[in-house]
């Protein structure tokens, strides 16, 4: 008797492994069937914004931070409100709101992606695409990580305020570097001479 109900529940388990497989089957293909366009402007996207696998990886954790930033944002009204729903009540806590500044970030941030993919592909920029791609993944980095790090520290987490001090100073030594870097090529510096300045100063090297 037991070794019947063994095997009725290994041909269970089989037939649902099976139909798992024809949904997952027929998904994929009513998408390629209705969505043809996405897929296109997919690829083209992701071959002008991802050259290498870096920048994918890059842009990744830059999303993944703009979520965290997301949530401890949420975290910290809600502290200062008295509660989550107490928020919501008292409307110190609307999504809409939100949604509008992650929205103008988010956007902010696509730009500068397809920038520096852009730089990339330019053949004549190859000297400094690479170092525009470390200066501009980084500079978005310390951004998001300071924005997750004041809204910590709103919270009452004041433990953070040194990483919070950290990243400010690490930011505006990023964008020092990028407009020194502007104003040597505007004097028509060479070029292979402003990498190499800067890399070292950033401690690339």
């Amino acid at each position: 008797m037991r070794e019947k109900s063994e095997m009725e529940m290994m041909i269970l388990l089989k037939e649902l492994r099976l139909y798992k497989e024809e949904v997952i089957d027929y998904m994929a293909s009513a998408w390629l069937t209705v969505n043809p366009y996405l897929i296109w402007l997919g690829g083209i996207f992701s071959y002008i914004c991802f050259p290498t696998e870096s920048y994918r990886t890059y842009a990744m954790i830059t999303l993944g931070l703009l979520i965290l930033d997301l949530i401890t944002k949420y975290y910290a009204i809600s502290r200062e409100s008295g509660g989550f729903f107490k928020a919501i009540r008292t409307k110190a806590l609307s999504s809409h709101k939100m949604w509008i500044g992650t929205r103008r970030k988010l956007l902010s941030y696509m730009i500068v992606i397809v920038l520096v993919g852009l730089v990339y592909r330019f053949e004549q920029l190859q000297d400094v695409a690479g170092l525009v791609g470390t200066l501009s993944y980084c500079i978005m980095f310390l951004r998001e990580a300071q924005s997750v790090l004041e809204n910590m520290v709103q919270a009452g987490h004041k433990d953070l305020s040194p990483w919070l001090l950290w990243t400010r100073r690490k930011t505006e030594s990023l964008e020092a570097m990028l407009e020194n870097a502007e104003e040597a090529l505007t004097e028509n510096a060479n070029l292979e001479e402003i990498v190499e300045e800067v890399q070292e100063e950033k401690g690339l090297d």
